[in-house]
Parts: structure tokens; C-alpha cells; sequence
């Protein structure tokens, strides 16, 4: 079937959203026969998750990205003309039809998934009514029109629903729906306050035991020299292995078979080293770690306890503590003293960390004002939300794997 045959069999009250869609898709890369398929429901336009994107919501937000696009225009022409010295590219840049289709559609593509899982939903009833009303607005604003200029109710009906589909108008309200709750501001507690404010007064000095096999092999391999006769053995017993007629001299193997030698004693040194590790109990010091691996620690003072994830160490290097498990271990042993509080075995990334606390310091503070306390509440509420409401949408975008099959890049008209 062909466009035109197609707009016959639609009927003429759907000519001009038929027109919207296909002048959509020709400044597109779709070819004719592609979009000839694409409105007779026989073609993908894209996905989000199970949902297909169809024609009429395509021609809808290519529209809306089209207006975009020209206000723009018009408002960089008005920039030009009061300062035509001024290079605007790099505060408005080119406008990109493609990023601007993508991020509308994956947007409310993904809000409205999670109105539905939330258990939301607008009914097409509802939205029936709404372009009723609309319709009405219209049809009561053409006072000033000759009657044969005016439009009745049933055609601004049509064309208030061709323009923006019932189906594009609950998904839209659904999105709706989603934004409004996900940007509530959560509940702060005035303790969650005044436990931040202490928390950047806190100060600790830090030792840290951090390894993983390859750092505990290395370690280990230093304290390790192979006898000659040891070196001997190992050579003689590989010429064997792999025959005497490809074996090289002693003098040229000896330094080749030491280091396979010490790696080969480290790695069994290396699986007592961690039996030993094991062993240990309660009363523990970063000592007997030192002691047992031969690792020494690596030391920081007067760390905030706000940096915990960021600790600079005399080595150069940055230690991370701000790990679940490990806030889970030393958070409760915190308190104002001088006494070492021993924390280990914990992992952070690849690292096996061993940590002593010491000289810990938990000032005073002063109590915040009424007007603070209200307006952190409020900023840390805020602050939460956003960072609540943008885990949310990055998970659903990256579930819903958002495809769109038509290419925008030449579209510059």
C-alpha cells in the first residue's frame, strides 16, 4: 500500500496529521517504502522496553523538537543583531534534532514505565474529556471570525486529538504523574542536621595495612633468597622436565630459574601468610599484620570524617574507607579517645585493608539556629531527591534500552 492509498483508506480527517508524520520522516534518512511501512504499522521507529514507538508519537515530538529549534533560531538572530561581534557557537550551539528526539522520548518513555510500576495510570476517558474542554476553549475564542472562518466543537475535537494523540497524551501524563512524585522533597530529620554538622568536626589519625595478591607476593618475594643448592635443584629438575637436549647452560638459566624459584616459594609463603591472617582474634593489632605479611602501614592525620573516602596517605597514595562494611565495622567503635580501634579484614575494591584508628576527636558544637536547621533540612531534602530521582531514571533508562532506528543527523531544515 502506498501513502496515497493509504491517507484514502484513513479518511480525510486524518490528512494532516498523516502530512506531520510523513514530512517528519522525509527530512529523515528513511527512504519512501520505509515510511509508506512505517504509517501502515508495518515498520519500527524505536523502542523503549516493551513499548514501540509509533508514527504518531515520532511526528508528535519531532514537531515539538521542530519549534524548539526555531525558537532558538529566532532567539540567536535577535543575539547577533544587538552584538554581531560576539561568537554565540560556543554559548548556543548548533541545534541537533537527533539529541533533542532522543532525550524527549527516552524521558517520558521511562517516567511513564515508572508511573506503572508505581501503579499509576490515566484513563483515555480522562484524557477524551480534556481535549473536550480544550476543544471548547477553542471553539468559544473565534468570536471575532466570520461564521464561514469558524470552526464547530466536533472539528476542534479532530483536530486537537490528530495533533496531539490521546495515547501521547496519557503517556505524557503519566510522565507527569512520575516527575511530581519523584520530586518531592524527602524528609530530613533536624538529628540527620546536627549529626552532619558534627561529623566535619570529627577528626582521627589513620593507619592502613592494604594489599591485594599481587602487593602480598611482591612483599613476600622480597624477603626471599633461594639457596645456590636450592637454585641448582630447580635447575636440574626443569632440564629433566623438558629434556637435556633444550636445555641452556646453568650460567645462562640461573637468574631466570631464582626468580621462579622466589615466586614459587612467595605464592606458598603467601597461603601460610593468609592462614595466618585468619587466625587472628579479638585484641589484634596492625602489628601482628605487619608482623605476619612484613607490609608496613601507611599513616594519615587529623582526617575528617567527611573524607573518609578520600584519605591521603604519607605514601602518595589515597585510601578509601567509605566502603559499607568498613563504616559498618568502625562507625560503632567511634568515640572520643586515644585508645586504637582495630578494623580488618575489609575489602574496598580489590584492596584487603587492615585499619587502626587512633586520637579521636569529637568536638563540641554549637547548637544550629531555628531558621539553619530549617533551611539545611530543606536544601539536604532537596539534594536528596535529586540524587533519589536521578538513580531512579538511570536505571530505568538503562532497563528500557531506548533504540530509535531513524537517523536525524542531516536533519537541518
Amino acid at each position: 500500500m502506498n501513502v496515497s492509498e493509504l491517507i484514502k483508506k484513513l479518511g480525510a480527517g486524518l490528512v494532516i496529521v498523516i502530512l506531520i508524520m510523513m514530512m517528519a520522516l522525509m527530512f529523515t534518512n528513511v527512504s519512501m517504502d520505509d515510511i509508506s511501512r512505517i504509517l501502515a504499522g508495518g515498520g519500527k521507529i524505536g523502542s523503549f522496553g516493551d513499548n514501540e514507538i509509533d508514527a504518531q508519537t515520532f511526528g508528535y515530538y519531532y514537531e515539538g523538537c521542530k519549534e524548539m529549534r526555531t525558537r532558538q533560531e529566532i532567539q540567536l538572530a535577535q543575539y547577533r543583531e544587538q552584538m554581531p561581534d560576539m561568537d554565540f557557537s560556543q554559548f548556543m550551539p548548533q541545534f541537533n534534532m537527533e539529541d533533542c528526539m532522543r532525550r524527549y522520548l527516552e524521558q517520558t518513555f521511562a517516567l511513564a514505565t515508572i508511573a506503572r510500576r508505581l501503579g499509576l495510570g490515566v484513563s483515555e476517558e480522562f484524557v477524551q474529556r480534556e481535549i473536550l474542554e480544550q476543544a471548547r476553549e477553542y471553539e468559544q475564542s473565534q468570536q471575532t471570525l466570520l461564521d464561514e472562518d469558524k470552526m464547530d466543537l466536533r472539528e476542534w475535537y479532530q483536530l486537537l486529538a490528530n495533533r496531539h494523540p490521546v495515547e501521547v497524551r496519557q503517556r505524557e501524563r503519566m510522565a507527569q504523574m512520575a516527575s511530581e512524585i519523584l520530586s518531592r522533597p524527602l524528609h530530613v530529620s533536624a538529628a540527620r542536621i546536627r549529626a552532619e554538622e558534627s561529623a566535619t568536626e570529627i577528626t582521627m589519625n589513620v593507619r592502613v595495612i592494604r594489599y591485594n595478591d599481587t602487593i602480598l607476593l611482591n612483599e613476600l618475594k622480597e624477603s626471599i633468597e633461594p639457596t645456590e643448592e636450592e637454585i641448582r635443584a630447580k635447575y636440574e629438575e626443569e632440564r629433566q622436565e623438558f629434556g637435556e637436549e633444550n636445555a641452556r647452560p646453568y650460567a645462562d638459566e640461573r637468574s631466570f630459574v631464582r626468580e621462579r624459584l622466589r615466586t614459587e616459594q612467595a605464592r606458598a609463603r603467601m597461603a601460610q601468610v593468609k592462614s595466618q591472617l585468619g587466625a587472628l582474634r579479638e585484641g589484634a593489632t596492625l602489628e601482628d599484620v605487619t608482623r605476619i605479611t612484613g607490609i608496613q602501614p601507611s599513616t594519615a592525620t587529623a582526617v575528617n570524617l567527611t573524607d573518609l573516602s578520600s584519605i591521603p596517605m604519607q605514601d602518595g597514595t589515597y585510601t578509601d574507607l567509605a566502603v559499607p562494611e568498613m563504616l559498618q565495622a568502625l562507625l560503632p567503635e567511634l568515640r572520643a579517645s586515644t585508645d586504637a580501634i582495630f578494623v580488618g579484614p575489609q575489602e574496598s575494591g580489590e584492596m584487603v585493608l587492615y585499619v587502626e584508628v587512633s586520637n579521636v576527636r569529637i568536638p563540641p558544637i554549637a547548637p544550629l539556629s531555628a531558621e539553619t536547621l530549617a533551611a539545611d533540612r530543606e536544601a539536604e531534602g532537596q539534594a536528596l531527591t535529586a540524587q533519589y530521582s536521578d538513580f531512579i531514571m538511570t536505571e530505568e533508562k538503562r532497563r528500557g534500552n531506548f533504540q530509535l532506528h531513524v537517523n536525524l543527523e542531516n536533519d537541518l531544515n
